[in-house]
């Protein structure tokens, strides 16, 4: 991921200088950070071990499922659930 230019991501932080350091020791650490590169997204490193040796491969992902093959995202039904609407609708229509 690095090697192919990747940056830091949610909790993943890549420093600019290219050092890995302790966090702890350093503020500049965590705001010295080398950003996410945007085309990474569309990518997925796929790594195997073989015969002694690493083997890294880079795919474009699958893409995302709409919500007809889903029916509802987690959060939008959780929601539902806690608002009290997906009892109404699924079960009082």
């Amino acid at each position: 991921y690095l090697e192919k230019g990747g940056g830091s991501r949610g909790s993943y932080i890549v420093p600019k200088s290219g050092a890995l350091g302790d966090p702890a020791e350093s503020f500049a650490y965590i705001l010295d950070q080398k950003p996410e590169d945007p085309q990474l997204r569309e990518v997925v490193q796929r790594c195997r071990y073989e015969e002694g040796r690493f083997i890294v491969q880079w795919q474009a992902r699958r893409p995302l499922p709409g919500p007809e093959s889903l029916g509802s995202w987690f959060e939008t039904a959780w929601k539902d659930w806690r608002e009290g609407r997906a009892f109404k609708r699924r079960y009082m229509a």
